[in-house]
Formats: structure tokens, sequence, C-alpha cells
């Protein structure tokens, strides 16, 4: 059971019938591309022809049975659970493989993230949002924009 923020217990999500529908279809498909019976293809994986109905039917299809279907047929996981062609399969390992480049400067050297901290009091735009000290310069810039805001209204 996993837990929300709030400390409410929830169970973990599971996949609804019609994804188990179709990860069986596929299973079915493999069956079928491989030329092979239920007995043939549950001998293959090492189970019973009942099991391979069930998981055709989309039961009993968990993380071992999937793992024990792919690694029996020399079949990407990708391709049970998402229905990936062989191409995807490859382009999607491709892409996890290439690691984005690291920012560079124009001349080479690496571009450094560094926290700019400014000395002087911020504009009065952004001062009233920061909490300064009593009596500190943005508090006296925040009480000087409030004058004028009272004074425009007047008008």
């Amino acid at each position: 059971m996993t837990r929300e923020p709030s400390g409410i217990a929830r169970k973990p999500s599971r996949p609804s019938r019609e994804t188990m529908a179709r990860v069986g279809a596929r299973v079915r498909s493999l069956r079928f591309r491989l030329d092979r019976s239920e007995a043939s293809f549950a001998g293959l994986i090492g189970v019973d022809a009942d099991i391979v109905r069930m998981w055709e039917r989309g039961e009993g299809l968990d993380r071992e049975a999937l793992i024990r279907i792919a690694s029996a047929t020399d079949t990407e996981m990708e391709r049970l659970i998402a229905g990936l062609t062989p191409v995807e399969v490859e382009a999607m390992r491709a892409a996890a493989r290439v690691r984005p480049p690291s920012p560079a400067a124009a001349d080479g050297d690496p571009i450094v993230l560094r926290r700019v901290i400014a000395n002087p009091a911020p504009a009065a735009s952004i001062a009233s949002g920061v909490d300064a000290a009593p009596g500190g310069p943005a508090a006296g810039e925040r009480a000087a924009g409030a004058a004028r805001r009272k004074t425009r209204k007047r008008r």
C-alpha cells in the first residue's frame, strides 16, 4: 500500500482489464508469429497450456510472467507491454543513451550557474513582496509607495 501526502492509505493502482486484454492479445500475437500452438508455446516458456490461455485472455499477467515470456521468446518487454515495434524500442533506447551536451559559452568554456545576490534594495515593484527587517531600505520604499497610493486615491 502506498501513502498519499495526507496520510490516507490507498491500494497501488492496477492496470485496467482493457489494458490487460491488450497485453494478452500481444502475447497471442507473439505466439502466432512464432507459429506455435498453445501447448508448444507453453512448453517453450515452461508453463502449462492453461496458463497460456489465461495470459492470452489478459489474466494472471504479472511482471514475472512477462519477464518469462520475453526472455523465452527473445522479445522486448516494451513490445509486450506497450506494443512498440522493434524499431521504436531501439529508437527509445538510443534516445536514452544520448546525454544532452553540457551548456558551453561561445568560447567553449562551460557555463557555471551562480546565485546572484543584489546589494542594493530591490526595486519598489518587487519590494512589496520582500520581507525586510523593520526600518531597512525595503521598508522605507514600501512605506513611500503606500503613501503615494493613498494620495492617488484621494484625488
